[in-house]
């Protein structure tokens, strides 16, 4: 998660979870690393009709192998 926050507040920081542990990541550099990971997956993925029909379809083809 990013959390970005008005300069007078504070500077952005990313919080992260793995399967054993969280962490807050404050690193201008390491943070500016996670928002170009996001700014990628995000261009990357579909949007959210698409995601349902892709969704749909999935679901359709097990349904077809269950029977």
């Amino acid at each position: 998660m990013i959390l970005d926050f008005p300069a007078q507040i504070g500077p952005s920081l990313v919080y992260t979870e793995t399967a054993t542990d969280s962490l807050f990541v404050q690193d201008a550099a390491s943070v500016q690393r996670f928002v170009t990971i996001f700014a990628n997956l995000n261009s990357a993925a579909h949007r959210a009709p698409r995601t349902l029909r892709f969704i749909r379809e999935i679901m359709e083809s097990e349904h077809q192998c269950d029977d």
